[in-house]
């Protein structure tokens, strides 16, 4: 009788110890997945500008350059492509958006994007006017900024400084969007 309790005991523990284990493993399968980690690209591809839009206009040209980051450096599908030049268009003054058509914007951006990557360019970092630097003005009864960022171009051992200075144009619902931008290059050694 006490070897029969003792069989039974020991099946119920094995029982009990292999549904833990398999219950802690479906757990620890969906965190897995939860907490995978999303790339860049993925991430600016589900970006939703229509619900948080960048708050100043420093936060705005941060969020384009990220795309400019990835257009320049990343591997990416046609509809990826689509995807990415049309959320780039989403932080844009409607004056810039009629200067730019959709279709030539995107030929432009694909040019450039192929361009670095023959020449194995790639964007190692950009640094973005602190916010005391951004300058502020009114302009034809619009609110406007000018901030300055520094992309850092790599060609093998070779490094260039470009300094693009862009133009914000504060819409009717407060969103600072790109109105206009300049480049200057600047060698480094």
């Amino acid at each position: 009788m006490k070897k029969n309790l003792t069989v039974i005991i020991i099946v119920a523990v094995i029982i009990i110890a292999g549904v833990l284990g398999a219950f802690y493993y479906s757990i620890n399968s969906a965190n897995n997945v939860e907490d995978r980690e999303v790339s860049e690209l993925e991430e600016l591809l589900t970006q939703n500008f229509e619900l948080n839009y960048p708050v100043s206009p420093r936060a705005v040209v941060s969020e384009y350059s990220r795309y400019l980051v990835a257009l320049y450096n990343e591997e990416y599908t046609d509809e990826e492509f689509i995807t990415l030049t049309d959320q780039m268009r989403c932080l844009m003054d409607d004056e810039l958006l009629e200067e730019n058509p959709v279709d030539t914007y995107r030929t432009a951006m694909k040019a450039e994007a192929d361009a670095y990557k023959a020449k194995s360019w790639t964007v190692n970092n950009y640094t973005i006017s602190a916010s005391d630097e951004v300058k502020y003005t009114k302009f034809r009864g619009y609110d406007c900024a000018l901030v300055t960022v520094s992309y850092f171009i790599k060609e093998d051992t070779t490094y260039v400084r470009t300094v693009q200075d862009y133009v914000f144009r504060q819409d009717e619902e407060d969103n600072w969007k790109i109105l206009g931008y300049s480049l200057h290059i600047v060698d480094e050694e």
